[in-house]
């Protein structure tokens, strides 16, 4: 076995610790009976099998050159499936970004057709040569599909980031630079292995990928709130914290109330009100640029900072998501309406201070405003009071 082979032998077995601890952590987690979650299980689960079928086509042509069935059989299962991971990434990041599981069962549909053909010419390749053949003496060489296989693999990776660039307006700033970078140790690895071809990195690299992903989503799940997906409010202090530290913040804040949650909590029972939640954080966060900071402040209560000090901009942004509630109501496919109260205000180093004087000046701005609504609503319809 030349050093080549041995190094990443080595790289094979520290990976395969690597994922089978991250296997067995997403096998106890509770969530994965969300989408997402499902996907990066399968993420692992066929990287960890890349990474073993490596590891034996090392040991087989170092102990048994000449056994050709053996090694083409270990190369077709290996090259059949290589490109599942890198279809899997691709669903998962198109899902981070869009968050639609009806979208994500198209596009899974539509890789599993293109991965039928790869996998055909995978198996077949033993007896066509068209991916790789090996020499009586036992020489691995690779087929005239090759070149066109890899531009597909990377074509993948490539066609990932730019979905995610050209949605970064809906994806939140904390998110957008891990996105981008998750895929960069599994290229390397895989470009350094296109000159090196005795030197397996690829799904080395891959496994660092998913590493770096399972730290990001831990960290996302100790941040999140669980119902809505919006920030949590531990998180809303820290950020709020450290971004004014940064020294004359140029930013602004909206504080909402879900108008009548309690009245819509005992009308339509908690499940609708979880419902109600969650399509008033889709709403607002469809309003609102991924630079800006949505979190639950508590209840039915959200904040978001805006990255900005634009009287004009705060306007505009408090009108779209008016006329998006309202277009909600107005749809007719939901049974119970929506109403926020928008408190809104410029972040003043006179009279805020700090984050937390900031967030009771933009919730007594939301209360004022609530309160000239309901008085507004008892004057034009007396003794009637709407949710």
């Amino acid at each position: 076995m030349d050093s080549f082979a041995a190094s990443s032998l080595a790289l094979d077995t520290l990976s395969a610790c690597v994922l089978a601890v991250l296997l067995t952590c997403c096998a106890r987690t509770q969530d994965r009976v969300f989408l997402g979650s499902r996907i990066f299980f399968w993420l692992v689960l066929l990287t960890l099998a890349l990474v073993g079928l490596d590891a034996a086509i090392i040991l087989a042509a170092a102990a048994a050159p000449s056994n050709l069935m053996f090694l083409n059989v270990l190369n077709a299962l290996f090259f059949a499936l290589n490109d599942g991971p890198l279809f899997l990434f691709f669903l998962f990041l198109d899902f981070h970004v869009h968050g639609n599981p009806g979208r994500s069962k198209r596009i899974l549909r539509a890789l599993a057709a293109v991965w039928a053909v790869t996998v055909f010419v995978s198996l077949t390749s033993p007896l066509t040569g068209l991916l790789f053949s090996y020499s009586s003496e036992g020489g691995y060489q690779r087929g005239q599909l090759f070149a066109p296989y890899a531009v597909l693999s990377y074509g993948i990776l490539a066609m990932s980031l730019v979905g995610a660039w050209k949605n970064r307006r809906r994806i939140e700033r904390n998110s957008l630079l891990p996105l981008l970078l998750f895929p960069l140790p599994t290229v390397l690895g895989g470009t350094l292995q296109m000159f090196f071809p005795n030197l397996s990195l690829m799904w080395s690299g891959g496994t660092l990928t998913l590493l770096v992903i399972y730290l990001h989503l831990q960290n996302e799940r100790i941040h999140r709130d669980y119902l809505t997906g919006a920030w949590n409010r531990r998180f809303l202090d820290e950020w709020l914290e450290h971004r004014l530290s940064l020294g004359n913040p140029q930013i602004s804040g909206l504080f909402m109330d879900l108008d009548g949650f309690k009245a819509l909590n005992d009308t339509f029972g908690h499940e609708t009100g979880d419902e109600a939640l969650r399509m008033a954080v889709s709403i607002i966060r469809s309003c609102v640029h991924g630079s800006d900071f949505l979190a639950r402040y508590a209840g039915d209560e959200f904040v978001v900072i805006l990255d900005t000090s634009s009287p004009g901009t705060i306007t505009r942004v408090v009108s779209r998501i008016e006329d998006e509630i309202e277009r909600f109501n107005w749809g007719g496919s939901r049974k119970f309406p929506l109403s926020l109260s928008i408190g809104a205000a410029i972040y003043s180093e006179d009279l805020d201070g700090d984050g937390d004087r900031f967030l009771k000046r933009l919730d007594a701005a939301m209360y004022s405003r609530k309160q000239a609504r309901k008085r507004s609503a008892a004057a034009s319809s007396p003794g009637k009071e709407g949710l």
